[in-house]
């Protein structure tokens, strides 16, 4: 809908035509409405801590929401006080050289929203299915990837982002254990991402739709931890991110340096908040950090040895409230 893509973040204009429809539209398909609680809602609070999210018709309903100068962004009603509120219609106005962006912003608040009200545009066809990423993959198993993705209208990204909607993980045996873990594998997880085998894509390519995932799911790791990824995946947008109001404390040495900072960037990706501990803070049993009220605290330790833990991890954990 013309409406919709037009207050979608990412579209743009160029000659007449709106940029990036697609694309949008797909990302859209993730996010549910925070008013209406149905799926394909692409326009976000402008609160980059926000992760609320709208159709533009019901953005229009929801009391409170208000709207930035030019029109094309909105900020929920939360995060919408204290800001100085004001017409939507008056902001449109200010840029009034866009007609079509005004034309749809007054169809939409005084129209009935009908398939005469705005444009549809087509965007099943060209749509990606999934943006899907692999992770530990061999060249044969890339390979199956470009194939899987070819003949389902999916799109293969290097990296995991916030539209993606699987991880490919190689090494993976028949009790759906994972034997190497990476960085992509977690940032799925905080993503609510699948996280499936590469025996997924080899079913797929025998069929004319994809299997469902549910049967190729990673269940269990090396380490003994299970279901992490359906934990992940079904909590998706709910709640907000996995560690919010979540504050991690590393304490001691560290013997992996490249495993810690993919760990410190996991949990800041989920949204927790970081601190490191010197050894005098550690022995002094204080925190040079401050602690937002409210927030669960974790103290994560790298460091090996029961010594250490009875004399100064545990009697530091409970000096500063810690789990």
């Amino acid at each position: 809908h013309e409406t919709c893509a037009l207050w979608a973040p990412l579209t743009t204009e160029s000659n007449g035509e709106l940029v990036n429809v697609a694309k949008e539209a797909a990302r859209s398909l993730k996010l549910k409405c925070a008013f209406c609680k149905k799926g394909g809602a692409p326009s976000g609070c402008s609160n980059p801590k926000c992760r609320k999210s709208y159709h533009i018709w019901c953005a229009f309903a929801d009391e409170g929401v208000t709207f930035n100068e030019a029109g094309y962004s909105l900020t929920c009603a939360k995060h919408s006080e204290g800001l100085v509120l004001r017409d939507p219609m008056l902001a449109l106005a200010d840029s009034a050289n866009d007609r079509r962006r005004y034309a749809a912003f007054q169809a939409s608040t005084t129209s009935t929203a009908t398939e005469s009200s705005y444009e549809l545009i087509d965007t099943a066809r060209l749509a990606p299915r999934f943006y899907i990423t692999g992770s530990f993959l061999n060249e044969n198993e890339k390979k199956l990837l470009r194939n899987f993705c070819e003949k389902h209208n999916c799109e293969h990204e290097p990296i995991v982002t916030e539209r993606t909607t699987h991880v490919v993980l190689s090494k993976v045996d028949d009790k759906k254990c994972c034997a190497k873990k990476g960085e992509k594998y977690y940032q799925g997880i905080l993503h609510g991402a699948w996280i499936v085998s590469t025996s997924w894509l080899r079913a797929g390519m025998n069929e004319p739709e994809p299997a469902p995932e549910n049967e190729f799911e990673v269940q269990i790791d090396k380490q003994g931890f299970v279901g992490g990824p359906m934990r992940g995946r079904l909590r998706r947008g709910i709640n907000g991110p996995l560690f919010a109001n979540t504050h991690f404390v590393f304490a001691g040495h560290v013997p992996d340096v490249k495993r810690f900072e993919v760990t410190m960037s996991f949990v800041r990706t989920g949204g927790a908040r970081v601190s490191q501990v010197s050894e005098s803070d550690l022995v002094a049993r204080r925190a040079a950090f401050d602690i937002a009220p409210g927030s669960k605290i974790i103290l994560h330790v790298e460091e090996q040895g029961e010594q250490r833990y009875v004399e100064h991890y545990i009697p530091y954990a409970k000096a500063i409230g810690a789990h």
